[in-house]
């Protein structure tokens, strides 16, 4: 076999699995929080074939301030992180701790959209 065979074998596989569809996991939602409505993704996470975690959905009617899931470890970054997700018509800090809760510096109990992603090294 050439080399140009072996090497075109390998790219092949590489690209099914970057292009291979990953499954989102819902985690349990924590002290209120819900799902926002059957017409929006509800809150989930992934992990990509080149290690970043994604994370989308909307949620409402929690506690402010409070922890809104928990990511499980293999999910959670290295270092705190901070976003920023859509809070009824404004945006608000998100933040994804190392120990991996997820919560939002919020005031009031406002629908909150989360669309972001990041790396666990």
């Amino acid at each position: 076999m050439s080399f140009d065979v072996i090497n075109y074998a390998l790219n092949k596989k590489m690209i099914a699995n970057v292009l291979a569809p990953r499954q989102w996991i819902e985690p349990t939602l924590l002290n209120g929080w819900v799902n926002n409505s059957s017409s929006e993704y509800p809150v989930s996470y992934m992990k990509d074939s080149l290690g970043f975690v994604h994370i989308r959905g909307t949620v409402k009617d929690g506690t402010p301030n409070a922890t809104i899931f928990t990511l499980p470890v293999g999910y959670r970054p290295a270092k705190n992180v901070l976003f920023v997700g859509g809070w009824g018509n404004s945006a608000r800090p998100v933040y994804i701790y190392s120990n991996g809760d997820v919560r939002c510096e919020c005031t009031d109990q406002t629908s909150l959209t989360i669309n972001c992603y990041f790396t666990t090294y």
